[in-house]
């Protein structure tokens, strides 16, 4: 049976509560949510809240960068490529104008709450898995840039030359290809994309996205 992008989610979930983290291209990373919602940093849930649009990972890095992590099943095409592209960076603009320390926290709690319930302390929970002396500050995660991450099972070959047209153009560019070769009314991640002022872009885009084939992790 083939496998959704759910199924996906479920799997990495409960290995990431589990290990605490995921290796992302040889970083590690510490695992805080699934599925956060922006602007308001909720949880997406069927049962309480899901009217808004979600990235589908969260994690920090020993640094205290927080990275942002859209899972696919296989981007295959130029348009999957463009649109997830288009999707992980709208998400980063939208959490990174909203972040808090607390939405975090909170967002931690309830992810991890379902998998290990004494995991309560973020900073203390980040700390054991960088092995570091002593917890970082709040102030230490930082709320920008994000790091945005595309991960995929499959990932086309073309995908490295779209990122790198996509990383290399400035807003104005992106937006003026994007309506000229895709049918926007056809994709909400476009139309989201479309959205994004210049002063937005230039605070999410000083890192370039990166690509995450998923079989190797």
């Amino acid at each position: 049976m083939i496998k959704t992008e759910w199924d996906i989610q479920d799997e990495l979930t409960a290995r990431w509560i589990k290990d605490g983290g995921a290796i992302c291209n040889q970083k590690k990373l510490f695992f805080v949510a699934r599925e956060v919602m922006s602007p308001s940093w909720l949880i997406n849930d069927k049962n309480n809240k899901w009217n808004e649009p979600s990235i589908d990972f969260v994690f920090i890095d020993a640094n205290g960068e927080i990275w942002l992590i859209e899972i696919k099943r296989t981007i295959k095409t130029p348009r999957d490529a463009w649109s997830v592209l288009c999707q992980v960076s709208h998400r980063a603009v939208q959490l990174q104008k909203s972040y808090s320390f607390a939405k975090l926290r909170s967002a931690y709690l309830s992810t991890q709450g379902n998998g290990n319930p004494h995991k309560s302390d973020l900073l203390e929970e980040h700390k054991i898995h960088f092995d570091l002396s002593n917890p970082i500050s709040i102030d230490v995660i930082q709320d920008g840039p994000f790091r945005r991450v595309v991960a995929a099972n499959s990932i086309a070959e073309n995908f490295s030359d779209i990122k790198s047209h996509f990383s290399n153009s400035n807003i104005v560019e992106l937006q003026k290809h994007i309506r000229k070769n895709y049918n926007i009314a056809n994709s909400r991640e476009f139309e989201r994309f479309l959205e994004i002022s210049e002063s937005e872009w230039k605070s999410v885009s000083s890192f370039p996205p990166e690509e995450w084939l998923l079989e190797d992790n």
